[in-house]
């Protein structure tokens, strides 16, 4: 009987260390396939601020001069209309864009416009006027009677000038008539220019008593 037990207990004593050494491999390669934790490290945030940063509009600046050709603003289609104006960013620089208002059968403005721009004003020289760091973008309205009052002054001048004024952060553009070109500088005729005496004013209009 001893012998018995002697010879059967090799077999039961060898499947047991092969069992064990199994279990001991298997181990060894679940722990080895793990996702290292440093792998689950949150990406830097630098490019995320940086693009926060550059998306945010500069506080403080200085205005340009805009303006556009005499022969666009005195166009007919824009006689006794009103025009309403909207600052718009246009190749990388700050301008106005201009709706004229449809007129009823009397020439009074229907309060309806142009889904697109009827005017689109163009970079000028620098005014020197600054604005910031409280600033209002608000749009600019010009009456039926400051535009006809603007295109009876044209005559044969080349170029209507929008020149800026800042008064409490309200911005506003004084209308000058000239024949020295915006950008260049250059004179096309020795016309003086003209000052009109309008301004195109945020709505509701802002003065100096405000």
């Amino acid at each position: 009987m001893s012998k018995y037990f002697k010879l059967t207990g090799i077999p039961f004593f060898l499947f047991v260390v092969f069992l064990m050494s199994s279990c001991a491999n298997n181990d060894t390669t679940v722990t080895n396939t793990s996702t290292p934790a440093s792998t689950n490290i949150p990406a830097s945030t630098d490019a995320q601020v940086a693009t926060s940063t550059a998306n945010k509009a500069p506080a403080e600046g200085t205005l340009n001069k805009i303006w556009i050709d005499a022969s666009v603003f005195n166009d007919n289609k824009w006689k006794n209309t009103r025009m309403v104006f909207s600052f718009a960013i246009d190749q990388g620089f700050l301008t106005l864009y201009g709706w004229a208002c449809k007129g009823n059968l009397l020439g009074d403005c229907t309060g309806k416009y142009d889904p697109d721009p009827n005017l689109k004003l163009q970079q000028g020289q620098s005014s020197g006027v600054g604005y910031g760091p409280v600033v209002f973008w608000e749009n600019l309205i010009l009456e039926k009677k400051d535009v006809k009052d603007i295109q009876d002054k044209i005559n044969n001048y080349h170029f209507v000038e929008f020149r800026p004024k800042n008064i409490n952060g309200h911005i506003s553009y004084r209308i000058y008539i000239t024949d020295t070109h915006p950008l260049t500088g250059q004179k096309i005729t020795e016309n003086a220019e003209i000052d009109t005496q309008i301004d195109a004013n945020p709505s509701p209009p802002k003065n100096t008593s405000n």
